[in-house]
């Protein structure tokens, strides 16, 4: 629902500091917007710069004179422009506050105010300025809204995998010595490619890290293990090879040459043992080993079938909700998005036209996204004021510590980081409001389960 236009009667007011004549005037005459007038009269400009002008006299000391005593002229003259740009600055702060109370507005953000000259001798002050607002959000059916879940279960295959995964995870990998390289092992090699016909390689790596598994360019991998189990340090094998298309050295490729592998270093891997694996896992049999591992995977497949569910009831409140945002706001978001996108265009050196083109390609999406985002934030903001969701000192120090618990360090040293920070402490409450908004659609959803494929 957008926000209706109208406009109120200029409003005059003689309670700030006794300034007499000040005329505010608002109009809502956009979505998200308000337009404000300010109209400061010459004779209450010239009040408040002596009335500032004096208390700049008490507070600051001037050489050769006791405190408070100098002669206007010399504050004047020493401090001529910081005065003008308080009074300017006083009434520009007096007029936004006017404008909230008078015009009822909800800022979005402060207010784009570019603080013009001081007047003139016998000259008014008047200026303009627009007030982003928040949208006008009526909520409809947040509650039971009816989505299609699905069940969740692990497979004896999947445990089973996963605890090859933890098994390699755990592994140490050890020189190999007399032994040579095994199965699973690895090395840190040489190669060298040389097309048919030709003396020098067209191509040369050195530090090359491959195992039985993982080919160089061009080697069929049954080929390769084959040719390269129990080869030591010191060792060279050859093969022939027909150069691939994703090779590197593109006059190279198709046609017929050689590899040599020189081994430079050769390592084995040596699997875990049964305590060590049941250590990492905080169990001490294998068959509790086997029934935290499959929770494990319970859990995570869980919490991605919750978001999933949480995105499907987010896409559709999105959509039942049409309403405007305020345009600063979008183009604020569109304009980071994309001075993002150029320092990382930059960083890879492309020239200026590609950055051009690049940047020009992408506006349309970064300003789609923008708009989906902060409908969203403003969304969750309106949902979480009405079902009393909203954050308290606890659920920073929750997270907090759970950030320290990830990084090995302490509560106190995050907790400093982030108000260090400019804006992450904003970015983290944003975060954090979400996931109590997503947890209240999903748990007061009618989810239908249907059964696995």
């Amino acid at each position: 629902m957008g926000q209706k236009a109208h406009s109120r009667s200029p409003k005059t007011t003689g309670s700030q500091g006794g300034f007499q004549g000040v005329e505010v005037h608002v109009e809502k005459a956009a979505p998200c917007s308000a337009q404000v007038r300010l109209h400061v009269p010459s004779a209450t400009l010239i009040q408040a710069r002596s009335q500032i002008t004096s208390n700049l006299g008490k507070r600051f000391r001037v050489k050769g004179f006791r405190p408070g005593k100098a002669p206007r002229e010399m504050i004047e003259k020493q401090f001529g422009k910081d005065i003008d740009q308080e009074v300017m600055q006083h009434f520009l702060e007096h007029g936004l506050q006017k404008a909230v109370e008078d015009g009822e507005l909800a800022p979005a953000a402060a207010p784009r105010v570019q603080v013009a000259d001081f007047p003139g001798a016998g000259e008014d002050l008047n200026t303009e300025f627009e007030i982003p607002l928040r949208p006008e959000i009526e909520l409809g059916q947040i509650e039971g809204l009816q989505v299609e879940g699905r069940s969740v279960g692990v497979s004896d295959e999947e445990v089973e995998s996963a605890l090859e995964d933890l098994k390699r995870q755990n592994s140490r990998v050890e020189a190999a010595g007399d032994e040579g390289l095994e199965a699973e092992g690895m090395m840190l090699c040489q190669i060298s490619y040389v097309v048919d016909g030709e003396s020098e390689p067209c191509l040369e790596r050195e530090g090359m890290r491959l195992s039985p598994k993982t080919t160089p360019w061009g080697v069929l991998q049954e080929d390769f293990e084959k040719k390269i189990l129990g080869a030591k340090v010191g060792d060279e094998r050859e093969f022939s090879v027909e150069i691939p298309d994703e090779f590197p050295v593109e006059e190279a490729r198709g046609k017929k040459g050689s590899l040599k592998v020189r081994f430079d270093e050769v390592y084995k891997v040596t699997p875990p043992t049964n305590e060590e694996l049941h250590s990492a896992v905080e169990v001490t049999t294998d068959s509790g080993m086997t029934e935290a591992i499959r929770a494990r995977i319970l859990d995570y497949k869980q919490g991605a079938e919750n978001h999933r569910v949480e995105n499907t009831l987010i896409e559709r409140i999105l959509g039942d909700h049409p309403f405007d945002l305020p345009e600063v706001l979008v183009g604020d978001q569109v304009e980071g998005r994309l001075a993002e996108l150029r320092e990382n265009l930059e960083k890879e050196e492309l020239d200026a036209e590609t950055i051009e083109e690049r940047l020009n390609a992408e506006k349309g999406g970064a300003e789609e996204s923008s708009r989906r985002g902060l409908k969203a934030i403003y969304l969750f903001e309106e949902i979480a004021k009405k079902q009393s969701l909203l954050l308290k000192a606890q659920d920073f120090e929750v997270e907090f510590a759970a950030i320290a618990r990830r990084n090995n360090t302490t509560p106190q040293e995050v907790q400093s980081y982030y108000k260090d920070q400019k804006g992450l402490v904003n970015q983290l409450g944003i975060e954090l409001l979400e996931r109590k908004v997503r947890s209240f659609l999903r748990e007061s959803a009618d989810i239908q389960v249907v059964p696995p494929e």
